[in-house]
């Protein structure tokens, strides 16, 4: 079973932006169709406000069925990044959080999926989610095991990955928490049950980033002084620093400028040209988590960012859906 999700930016999408969405139904009978709400521009302000207006959040919760319904989806994914992250609604996000859901739930009814896209870490959680009421609600949980460390701006920094599938042995807390299977460990005891089945894992078509202090001194933990960077080959999105899109590290190594180590400690892969170090997830790490996903019998891999991709034999999509 194969979930995609849409996000309707704007107001101004021809009309049948949609309705070439579902025809994609008629290559793959699999295919599930999720309206997507939420995600990194959208919902920050929206959220928290209709969450505190008892009859303002109903009316939106009654519009999305519409859609649901007009364009017969088969549910939704609700991305709100994050409750309880705005100092100004703290005290009740996370209470209005479940009151969304709820809301959803009721609305929708059981037949539709309802997944919700979530922080990992475990300070996320505590500050974000009452899990054990959310499980309840929520057919899937799309963990965003990625971007777990940010980029440092700062100096004395060191290189890290931010979506290692393992903890490496000289972490302590909290980075020591800071990898997928922390994550899922984590998720499950908050549940207070095994909720295995309804854990996504994600896997990022992009790279996180630094400067080396000493390119000879380039592994896994080398001084830093800070973020790394931009990348040139795929704008907009790889032009911030610190960030590199999946293909232009895949021609880096193809051009043979970049060195390639996978790490088998932490199960993912880095990158270093000159004093640039970037870590990222390969083909090699993706099929790991693949792997995972099977041993700890979780509901799937949430991939990120198809345009980001490499379209040579180092897709890592195709090798998600051969794996």
């Amino acid at each position: 079973m194969f979930f995609i999700r849409i996000v309707l930016l704007t107001s101004s999408y021809p009309l049948d932006y949609l309705t070439k969405f579902v025809a994609l139904r008629s290559q793959n009978s699999d295919i599930k169709l999720l309206l997507g709400l939420g995600g990194e521009d959208q919902g920050k302000e929206i959220f928290p406000t209709l969450g505190n207006l008892t009859t303002s959040r109903g009316m939106y919760i009654d519009n999305v069925k519409a859609v649901v319904d007009q364009y017969s989806l088969d549910g939704i994914d609700f991305d709100w990044q994050y409750p309880g992250h705005q100092e100004d609604w703290i005290s009740t996000d996370r209470l209005n959080y479940i009151n969304y859901l709820s809301g959803f739930r009721a609305t929708l009814g059981s037949s539709k999926i309802i997944s919700v896209s979530v922080a990992a870490r475990p300070q996320d959680i505590t500050q974000s989610y009452n899990v054990p009421a959310m499980i309840e609600l929520v057919d899937f949980i799309n963990l965003k095991t990625y971007n777990m460390r940010g980029t440092p701006t700062n100096e004395n920094s060191i290189t890290a990955f931010h979506s290692p599938l393992y903890k490496r042995s000289s972490e302590i807390l909290p980075e020591s928490e800071w990898n997928v299977q922390a994550i899922v460990d984590n998720w499950n005891r908050e549940a207070g049950v095994d909720i295995s089945e309804k854990l996504i894992i994600g896997v990022a078509t992009f790279g996180r980033s630094f400067s080396l202090v000493n390119a000879a001194n380039a592994g896994v933990g080398a001084p830093s002084i800070g973020i790394g960077n931009h990348g040139v080959v795929l704008p907009p999105f790889s032009r911030f620093k610190g960030i590199l899109a999946y293909r232009e590290i895949c021609r880096g190594i193809k051009n043979s400028a970049w060195t390639n180590t996978y790490d088998y400690e932490q199960a993912v892969s880095f990158a270093v040209f000159d004093d640039q170090w970037v870590g990222y997830d390969s083909i090699r790490s993706a099929i790991n988590k693949i792997e995972y996903v099977s041993d700890k019998q979780l509901g799937g891999v949430n991939y990120i960012r198809l345009e980001l991709e490499d379209y040579g034999k180092n897709i890592i999509f195709l090798n998600l859906l051969n794996g």
